[in-house]
């Protein structure tokens, strides 16, 4: 893998591979009920900050209003090469409502000044039903 710029530039570590498994993004951002939201970001940590202070929840709003939200977690890795801070939530959706939806992943640091959010949006629909398999009586002629 290349970093934009040069050619010659390598990733030492994919984000996408978690202990020996690579997560595939939904380019689509359509989920069904019967999944779970998986996040996964990074935010760099200020020159100065204490990154293992950060801490990072999501929160999911459906027409304008706030309609769940994880508890704030600890980073799952601390990168002091690269002065990021890397977390990883999940959200089944099995409770929520059918619709569009703006998720807010949000970082802050508790007690302190820093704080910083990014927002996505998502459709959910219901779970996909199995269709019975189709019978083919044989034909008599």
């Amino acid at each position: 893998q290349t970093k934009a710029g040069t050619s010659d530039t390598k990733v030492a570590k994919n984000p996408l591979a978690i202990a020996g498994d690579r997560v595939i993004p939904s380019v689509t951002h359509v989920f069904t009920s019967d999944q779970q939201l998986y996040v996964l970001f990074q935010a760099y940590a200020p020159p100065g900050s204490d990154p293992t202070k950060l801490r990072a929840g999501l929160v999911l709003y459906r027409g304008g209003v706030k309609s769940s939200e994880t508890q704030l977690i600890e980073p799952a890795e601390i990168d002091n090469a690269t002065h990021t801070v890397s977390f990883r939530l999940t959200m089944p959706l099995d409770k929520l409502p059918v619709g569009r939806y703006t998720v807010q992943a949000v970082t802050i640091e508790p007690g302190g000044g820093l704080s910083a959010f990014q927002r996505a949006f998502f459709a959910l629909r219901g779970p996909v039903k199995a269709e019975p398999a189709a019978v083919v009586k044989p034909s008599s002629e």
